[in-house]
């Protein structure tokens, strides 16, 4: 498990998104899955607002993912 910081590039569609961090973390919280280039995440918050969100690996080197899907979810 970890903690990651994603920092927006850019400001219109496709929203891309630097890894900045990637720390390790206990996996007590609603866990996330990475498979075949797919970064899942199934409750993002957004200000007061609540997503389920699936991005795509675009580049390596810097490690940018690209936001595929964003779903609304209730909290």
């Amino acid at each position: 498990y970890y903690d990651l910081g994603l920092v927006l590039q850019t400001s219109e569609s496709p929203f891309e998104f630097l890894l900045t961090t990637a720390v390790s973390a206990n996996g007590e919280v609603t866990a996330g899955f990475y498979s075949d280039g797919i970064l899942n995440m199934p409750l993002v918050q957004v200000g007061s607002s609540y997503y389920a969100v699936q991005f795509k690996l675009t580049s390596s080197e810097p490690v940018i993912f690209t936001l595929t899907t964003a779903e609304s979810k209730s909290q």
